[in-house]
């Protein structure tokens, strides 16, 4: 795995970009199942993410809720605007 470099592109959108080793179709497959997503996109020990939605199509919305418990959490939300599938 690589370093995760992150661009801006105006002042609503955010562009990450890591390699990984490991098959694309794998990689494609833990960003975009939101069973795969809620195993690897925890914080630290204790946190949880009671919502996770994950519509892998264009318009399709995210949002990830992570909580740990202790009346704190935080969320995130988007709108998938293009995907590619592995090739």
């Amino acid at each position: 795995m690589r370093k995760l470099t992150l661009l801006t592109e105006g002042d609503r959108h955010v562009v990450a970009t890591r390699r990984f080793s490991a098959p694309p179709e794998a990689v494609y497959r833990a960003h975009t199942d939101p069973t795969l997503i809620r195993k690897w996109m925890l914080g630290p020990e204790g946190w949880t993410m009671p919502e996770c939605i994950c519509e892998a199509r264009p318009r399709g919305k995210i949002r990830y809720v992570w909580a740990n418990g202790k009346s704190s959490g935080f969320h995130l939300t988007g709108e998938f605007i293009e995907l590619e599938p592995p090739r």
